[in-house]
């Protein structure tokens, strides 16, 4: 059996940047099991695998190297990008079915750069993590690197996070997870992926930075996470950190700390409690191949 795959680097506009994202276009007969295996081989992020589908929308299915997951950013806008580039050239908008949600993409303009945007899923919000030691342990911090002005919040969007805010960019590099303590989070609340940010962003028009740990995913720090700026937006948005006065996209810098710059752009509009948050960014092939099984 021989099955192909491409790779993207998603989020960034220069190879060897950004996350990188196995795609397999051709994966309707592929068994779960099968897909799972792959992904392990390829040791990256997160892979996708193309189920079927065509004329503007397709089923998508998205693996990391230790699980299926319900939904993740940088897959989407990665085998979004493949689609249009490769299936749908004449295409301003395409819909992904997921685990449980229809995904809407498209191709938007933001000044001189062209985007593959997408609608987020849903965000829930379930409230604060009260206990500041805990939330310290998890990336291994003194409480007074955390910014005490802002809650850490708990929410999710299929993939769940708790959110640290911390002080300034010493605290987020100096950041590192703490398995056992995130194992007790995940046992209590029922969160098992770490996101901390600090304002500011690495490149100059960014507002703010940020950092990703899922070692309960086989991902012990992730280059470039959609997912998790769909929930960061979602906080920001709650806490009062945007500027009322943009209604346009916000830059987030991920990725720096582990050599993989990356830009995620979102948006944040409306009421707090159910903003529209629409993610963004570049993405481009680095690589292809096959599997010879």
């Amino acid at each position: 059996m021989r099955i192909g795959f491409r790779q993207w680097d998603v989020f960034t506009d220069r190879a060897l940047g950004g996350n990188p994202l196995g795609i397999f276009p051709d994966a309707a007969q592929l068994s779960t099991e099968l897909m799972q295996q792959l992904t392990r081989e390829m040791n990256l992020s997160e892979c996708t695998f193309i189920c079927g589908g065509g004329n503007g929308r397709y089923n998508v299915r998205i693996f990391t190297p230790e699980r299926e997951m319900i939904f993740a950013g940088h897959p989407v806008v990665g085998t979004a990008d493949f689609i249009f580039s490769e299936l749908e050239a004449d295409a301003e908008g395409i819909e992904f079915e997921l685990m449980r949600d229809v995904v809407r993409i498209e191709r938007v303009v933001h000044g001189e750069r062209r985007l593959v945007a997408f609608d987020s899923p849903p965000v829930n919000w379930h409230g604060s993590l009260d206990d500041r030691e805990l939330a310290a342990r998890l990336v291994s911090l003194d409480t007074a690197q955390l910014d005490d002005s802002l809650p850490v919040g708990l929410l999710d969007v299929g993939p769940t996070y708790c959110i640290i805010p911390l002080r300034d960019r010493a605290a987020l590099e100096a950041a590192q997870y703490d398995n056992t303590a995130l194992k007790d989070l995940a046992a209590r609340h029922g969160t098992d992926q770490i996101t901390v940010v600090c304002p500011g962003g690495y490149a100059g028009d960014g507002s703010f930075s940020t950092r990703m740990f899922a070692p309960l995913h086989g991902v012990p720090e992730d280059p470039a996470t959609g997912s998790s700026a769909c929930c960061l937006a979602a906080y920001l948005q709650r806490v009062g950190r945007l500027d009322s006065g943009n209604a346009g996209f916000h830059g987030l810098d991920q990725g720096y700390s582990i050599h993989r710059p990356s830009r995620i752009w979102f948006s944040a509009e409306g009421d707090a409690d159910s903003p529209r948050i629409r993610i963004a960014g570049e993405a481009l092939e680095v690589a292809s191949g096959e599997f010879r099984l």
